[in-house]
């Protein structure tokens, strides 16, 4: 600001200076405001703007009783205006004795436009593309795969050349919103919800209607997960709780338990050196029942349960990128040496961490059979891979082994789905744990309070985060986007 201009207030945003000067002298980056009138006439005048503002308000309120038809008569006009704009792109020639047009028509849509021309004296035929012109990407998607379209659309519009991924999002994204919540207790509220949308409206727009079904989707897929993985409100239930026969997570413990019991191996020396009661385990589910810890929880049910979901978030991973390889194969030969690469890994790196995998104790595959047939398959998968990347894009097919690092990295994010599924389970828990030691009254408000805040984290947790491994890690092998949306000459409704 130069040295001569004096503050006066600032105003919307805006700094108002004073300028006093021999000679008239313009300042870079202002804006003059030149005053004409006196003070006076300008109070007047400010005065009768506040009068005429509230006249216009108090006819606005008077108004607002026909907005219905206002919106009515606005439609019309739109629609006038577009019926209008499309019979001017037409050209004349032969003294108006014929018109030209052209336009975009989906290719499914040629049966249905010659039958509606065959009562015309009018000729259609396709014409080649103009050198700047780029085809319109037509979606048309019924039931599901319709809410999986507003899905899509939220992050880009397909190309002509993406095979129309809105199934596959919407399964995929309900899934992941199912792992994060992993609360059975929670989809119930969240199926409450979708009820009263639901009910609420009785006469919903089409945008309303499939997000309710969306809503109904979410919570069903919520609620199942919750139960398969015995989650209620983060309450720690007994093994012998009739609830727990019902959770996959309790089957598949017991199971491991099962596993390491017969194979007498270190994880067995681990748990029996700690738990010395496990002597008299005869079989997974008695392991299971009898290494209790001080809070009389099993804590074998636990420590299992939690690397059965981190061994499922990256299972998930390994198949939702194979599925995006698959997808994509016309396009990039390379990924189906990709798909090989992932299996080989997905059975070889247990092996290097000493792990046990589902794949081992539920009678698959044998460890050293899995190891070695995971070794094979990486081996043969990085030469197959530069072989098709080498035949499809000649010497530019070099570069695809770099996305070595890119895949793996894809893979492991889908860790995020055991991260904040086990985020969740602990603030429910510790919730719990704070209300025990409270007053019934104080209690309740610990509870409700906690869990509100609870609940809405991990529902921006599951939206955001299933959205995101749908919308970066999988389109990243399967999806160019960048599309242009085929928007049809049709009658607006209300």
């Amino acid at each position: 600001v130069p040295a001569d201009l004096i503050y006066l207030s600032t105003e919307y945003d805006l700094d108002y200076y004073l300028s006093l000067s021999y000679e008239v002298k313009s300042y870079p980056r202002f804006v003059e405001i030149q005053v004409t009138k006196p003070a006076r006439v300008l109070k007047k005048r400010l005065e009768m703007a506040r009068e005429n503002r509230l006249l216009l308000e108090a006819k606005q309120r008077h108004y607002a009783c026909y907005m219905e038809l206002l919106q009515e008569a606005a439609l019309n006009l739109f629609n006038e205006y577009h019926l209008e704009a499309a019979k001017k792109a037409s050209d004349a020639a032969l003294d108006g004795t014929l018109f030209t047009i052209e336009g975009w028509l989906p290719e499914n849509k040629k049966p249905a436009l010659e039958a509606l021309l065959a009562d015309f004296l009018v000729e259609a035929e396709e014409t080649p593309l103009g050198r700047d012109e780029r085809v319109p990407t037509y979606l048309e998607n019924q039931n599901l795969a319709e809410v999986g379209e507003d899905l899509v659309k939220i992050f880009d519009v397909p190309s002509t050349q993406d095979k129309d991924p809105s199934l596959w999002v919407l399964i995929f994204f309900t899934l992941f919103f199912a792992v994060i919540i992993s609360d059975a207790g929670y989809g119930l509220l969240l199926l409450s919800l979708a009820f009263f949308l639901k009910l609420r409206f009785k006469q919903p727009s089409a945008f309303l209607k499939r997000f309710t079904k969306l809503a109904f989707i979410l919570s069903l897929g919520t609620v199942l997960w919750g139960v398969l993985t015995a989650s209620y409100f983060g309450l720690r239930l007994a093994p012998g709780n009739p609830l727990q026969k019902l959770s996959i997570l309790q089957v598949l413990s017991e199971k491991k338990a099962g596993y390491h019991l017969q194979a007498q191996d270190d994880v067995y020396g681990i748990w029996l050196k700690n738990y010395p009661a496990l002597q008299e385990a005869k079989t997974g589910s008695e392991f299971v029942a009898k290494a209790l810890g001080p809070d009389g929880q099993s804590e074998a049910l636990s420590e299992f349960s939690r690397n059965l979901l981190m061994e499922f978030s990256l299972l998930i991973g390994v198949l939702h990128i194979i599925l995006a390889f698959l997808i994509n194969w016309r396009r990039n030969w390379a990924g189906l040496g990709w798909v090989v690469f992932l299996i080989g890994g997905y059975l070889f790196v247990p092996s290097l961490i000493n792990a046990t995998s589902f794949l081992h104790f539920s009678g698959f595959l044998t460890k050293a059979a899995a190891t070695l047939f995971g070794l094979c398959l990486l081996k043969v998968s990085l030469p197959l891979i530069l072989l098709l990347a080498l035949v499809q894009h000649r010497l530019a097919g070099l570069k695809e082994l770099i996305n070595v690092v890119g895949v793996f990295s894809d893979v492991l994010s889908y860790l995020r789905l055991y991260a904040l599924a086990l985020a969740g389970l602990v603030l429910s828990q510790t919730f719990n744990g704070m209300a025990a030691h409270l007053s019934w009254w104080l209690g309740f408000w610990i509870v409700f309070l906690g869990h509100t805040v609870n609940l809405l984290m991990c529902i921006m947790g599951g939206v955001i985060h299933g959205l995101r491994l749908n919308f970066l890690e999988w389109y990243n092998h399967c999806f160019e986007g960048g599309g242009k949306l085929f928007t049809p000459l049709k009658l607006i409704k209300k």
